[in-house]
């Protein structure tokens, strides 16, 4: 027992596989591996662990090249058009024409002023033209100064003769048997025994001589006035209203006669009245200016001269 042992240690290990086979119903020997070496053209796996890693790090440097190049051709062609912007004029080719100086002569300038005469900004008829609401012109010696129209030719107007101005309602005489009929936007109309007149805003004389602009006089914000009265002052003045959007802005002060009870009151030539005691003028309220400057000792009035808001506190009298 002892030989057989150690004669089992001597022989070299081998693979043996036991099969049992149920068809047969025995047990044998199968076989035994088999250890062939392996040939000379195959390649294993480490072998080509060196190739693959190369190629591996060949290939991302190649993408980013390409890249590169691709990037840089953008850049040349954006510098290339930049550089040809810039180059490009902007202004038409050719050599620049020499601009004649413009020179302005006084007589150019009046003719341009001019036309500033001609321009009406209350869209009234030229003279001769007939009126869209066929009245003929009024040949009296009324004035219109201002309006205020409401809807269907209601209303009031400021109608004025040799001087006078006072208030009127659609349906009042303005003087005996002259009836005021309607009211509009830049025109009255007033009746007579059945025949119609319209009256509207005086108009600048054609050609009339155009005032040079004078240099704005600097004054204090608040003047103060003398003695005046009140009757003097409104017939040496005339109230042009001043429109703003269509609405009454203020009335321009346009003096009439010697001047001398409007100088006394601190106004003078394109002050625009604004308020009288500090309630701000409406159509109404110059048609009771009369009333009002008459009934009291004194008042003040605001106006705007030169773009400059003053007031001046003026001292009434009886007439």
């Amino acid at each position: 027992m002892r030989r057989l042992a150690a004669a089992a240690r001597a022989t070299p290990r081998r693979a043996v596989t036991l099969a049992s086979s149920k068809r047969h119903g025995n047990v044998g020997v199968v076989g035994q591996e088999s250890r062939r070496p392996a040939p000379e053209w195959a390649v294993t796996g480490d072998a080509l662990k060196p190739t693959l890693q190369a190629l591996g790090a060949v290939r991302p440097r190649t993408v980013l090249t390409a890249v590169e190049i691709a990037l840089a051709a953008g850049l040349a062609v954006q510098a290339a058009r930049l550089t040809w912007a810039l180059a490009t004029p902007t202004g038409p080719l050719g050599p620049p024409v020499a601009s004649k100086p413009a020179t302005t002569s006084r007589g150019d300038l009046r003719a341009d002023l001019s036309i500033l005469a001609q321009f009406d900004p209350f869209f009234r008829l030229p003279a001769g033209a007939a009126p869209a609401d066929g009245a003929p012109a009024a040949s009296g010696g009324l004035t219109l100064y201002g309006v205020r129209a409401l809807a269907g030719g209601r209303g009031s107007a400021i109608l004025g003769s040799e001087g006078q101005q006072r208030a009127y309602e659609v349906g009042q005489e303005v003087e005996p048997g002259l009836v005021l009929t309607a009211v509009a936007a830049d025109h009255v109309i007033l009746s007579r025994g059945g025949s119609r007149q319209r009256v509207g805003f005086p108009r600048p004389a054609p050609g009339a001589a155009v005032l040079p602009m004078q240099a704005p006089v600097v004054a204090p914000a608040t003047l103060d006035g003398g003695a005046v009265n009140v009757e003097r002052l409104l017939e040496q003045t005339t109230l042009l209203p001043r429109l703003r959007d269509g609405q009454p802005a203020g009335y321009q002060v346009i003096p009439r006669g010697p001047g001398d009870a409007l100088r006394a009151a601190g106004l003078q030539r394109g002050d625009v009245l604004l308020a009288v005691d500090g309630v701000v003028l409406t159509p109404e309220r110059v048609s009771q200016l009369r009333e009002e400057l008459s009934q009291g000792s004194g008042a003040e009035l605001r106006f705007e001269r030169n773009g400059q808001i003053m007031t001046t506190r003026i001292r009434t009298t009886a007439p």
